[in-house]
């Protein structure tokens, strides 16, 4: 026996024993990982924290990386009679592991415009598995509404945006992308039979003219208030990596528990945001409730037991119809809250109101109604300010939940809140900025008393209403912060990357196992209910 021989053998044999030991181990860790994971990998969003759902295909990255991201956007531009902004946001973020490419549709039909974003997640073999890398956009005016009169030409308004869309994506993916397109206040404020009508019309449209997949029947649809609140909110706290933790109002937890809570809440150091969005024709907050006041004091119908990214909680939210800008402008001007579904007439185009300087005259279009606006007769010049804020708090006083939460809340503002501080030279244009809330009616009392700016005319009437929808109605400071954003990490802040999410999630368990779960507001059980 050749000892020699043996001996190397053996020397050689035990390196690849112990490698092939190790392969192996490492292999039954990661199929025992991956078991465990899809084991417990929860949907992005379920009605309450007891129900029961199939689990999602992907699960979602809770934060936005910012190690590297560039962003560009365009400048206005006028074709064919639209205002039209685009704008494209790029390397987000860098991500191992790549596997693919997924996109999704969403397209915002706005009371004032039409806004279409496209977001391009990768997908990875390690968690989180699917990750927001891009969003391509497109903006338009004016918005579905505009076509009311002339609902077979509504296709007009959404036709640029499937084009900006076929660009944005890949063809290999077109007949893999979902899209929705989802109407707000603009639609729900006008009589169901035009709703049906213009509705009709862009989905037969989208069904003819565009390779991307509706889904399901309300792909094209007019989208509850409650959602549009929840749904930014997702947004804006995603974008600020703020989806960690788990808060809930319980009633059934006894006082020492819920002192102990209420504590643990006070001391984490990376807290959920509010958020504020005022649309045109309404405007929601939402904001998670850390104390039990709000929990046990709050209107129940404002309050959401929902589960996002796996993690459970309360949501304080309530969308306000008819307080939006465009629609609160009708209010100042002496007109009733606007009533979903009236098919009002207007008779008398034109408007009067303190808020205006007494010489000029405005040409102002809402409803797809041209009216001229003046100063009334017997206003006096130096008391704009004072009547104009007095019919803003009139007008918020009454309808406006005063919750004293939210003062020692933060909170992100966006849309009309954002565009008129910008119009107001508050914040500037790109980065916009933290304020103190008493600035809008510090602002607004500059405006009214002192300047004469024709092509801000608005902005009187727009400051005030601001200014006692925040403090008046809502119960806000005046020495309290604010964030006002357009863009977070170059993402609009807007609804549409939360609804995003759960498209991506219905879409991809539809396909596999044939179930359209879609969450709306129900009056009745006053919850989320899937429907």
């Amino acid at each position: 026996m050749d000892l020699s021989s043996s001996s190397s053998t053996m020397l050689f044999s035990k390196p690849r024993c112990c490698i092939f030991l190790l392969f192996t181990c490492t292999t039954l860790q990661l199929l025992l990982f991956r078991l465990i994971e899809g084991l417990t990998t929860a949907p992005f969003w379920s009605q309450d924290v007891h129900s029961s759902l199939p689990f999602s295909t992907y699960q979602f990255s809770p934060y936005l990386s910012s190690l590297q991201h560039s962003h560009y956007e365009a400048e206005s531009a006028f074709k064919a009679g639209y205002a039209v902004e685009e704008t494209v946001s790029r390397d987000l973020v860098r991500y191992d592991n790549y596997t693919g490419d997924v996109y999704g549709i969403i397209i915002d039909a706005g009371s004032t415009g039409t806004r279409l974003s496209a977001f391009r997640f990768v997908k990875s073999l390690r968690p989180p598995y699917m990750r927001l890398v891009a969003e391509c956009g497109k903006h338009l005016k004016p918005g579905l509404s505009y076509y009311a009169a002339i609902p077979d030409m509504v296709y007009e308004n959404v036709k640029p945006l499937i084009a900006r869309a076929l660009e944005c994506i890949p063809q290999y993916l077109w007949s893999k992308t979902p899209l929705e397109l989802k109407a707000t206040a603009g639609l729900r404020l006008l009589p169901a039979y035009i709703q049906e009508r213009l509705l009709d019309n862009v989905k037969a449209y989208l069904e003819s003219n565009s390779p991307f997949v509706l889904s399901h029947d309300e792909s094209i649809s007019i989208m509850e208030g409650i959602d549009e609140g929840l749904y930014s909110w997702i947004t804006v706290n995603y974008l600020l990596d703020t989806l960690h933790h788990k808060y809930e109002c319980d009633d059934d937890l006894e006082h020492e528990q819920s002192f102990r809570r209420m504590m643990r809440k006070e001391t984490l150091k990376k807290q959920t945001v509010g958020t504020l969005d005022l649309g045109g024709g309404s405007m929601q907050i939402t904001f998670v409730p850390m104390y039990d006041f709000t929990c046990n004091n709050a209107p129940k119908e404002y309050l959401h037991h929902v589960r996002i990214f796996g993690e459970r909680l309360t949501l304080y939210s309530w969308s306000y119809l008819g307080f939006g800008l465009m629609s609160a402008r009708m209010q100042m001007f002496g007109f009733p809250l606007e009533t979903p579904g009236e098919d009002v007439q207007l008779t008398n185009n034109h408007l009067t109101s303190p808020c205006f300087h007494p010489e000029v005259e405005v040409k102002w279009q809402h409803a797809s109604t041209d009216f001229i606006v003046t100063t009334p007769k017997e206003a006096v010049p130096d008391s704009r300010f004072e009547r104009c804020y007095s019919r803003a708090v009139e007008i918020v006083s009454l309808q406006i939940h005063h919750e004293s939460e939210v003062h020692k809340e933060t909170f992100y503002a966006f849309s009309y809140f954002y565009d008129i501080a910008v119009d107001a030279g508050i914040i500037p244009h790109v980065a916009g900025g933290e304020i103190k809330v008493g600035v809008f009616r510090e602002k607004a009392k500059q405006v009214c008393d002192n300047e004469k700016v024709p092509d801000k005319a608005f902005l009187c009437m727009d400051l005030s209403y601001i200014s006692a929808l925040l403090m008046d109605g809502f119960g806000f400071g005046e020495h309290q912060d604010m964030m006002l954003q357009k863009k977070i990490n170059g993402v609009e802040t807007s609804w549409a990357l939360g609804a995003m999410f759960h498209l991506l999630n219905t879409f991809h368990n539809t396909s596999q196992l044939e179930l359209a779960q879609r969450p709306s507001y129900n009056p009745d059980k006053k919850s989320l209910a899937l429907r």
